[in-house]
């Protein structure tokens, strides 16, 4: 397997196990919230990230 790419899932762990390890009561709410919004928004929510990651790793490289 590519080592950029297991770099690139590592990162994401480590990005993705930050908020949870330093605030957990406000990922807890951060979740709640999220747990209200409709398919439509999730989907939304979900397209921005996509999108401004895309934009991110476009403009480091």
């Amino acid at each position: 397997m590519n080592d950029a790419f297991i770099i690139a899932i590592a990162l994401v762990a480590i990005i993705e196990g930050l908020l949870p390890f330093l605030a957990p009561e406000r990922y807890l709410s951060f979740l709640e919230n999220m747990k209200q919004l409709t398919p439509s928004q999730l989907r939304m929510f979900g397209g921005l990230l996509l999108i401004s990651g895309s934009l991110l790793l476009f403009w480091v490289s």
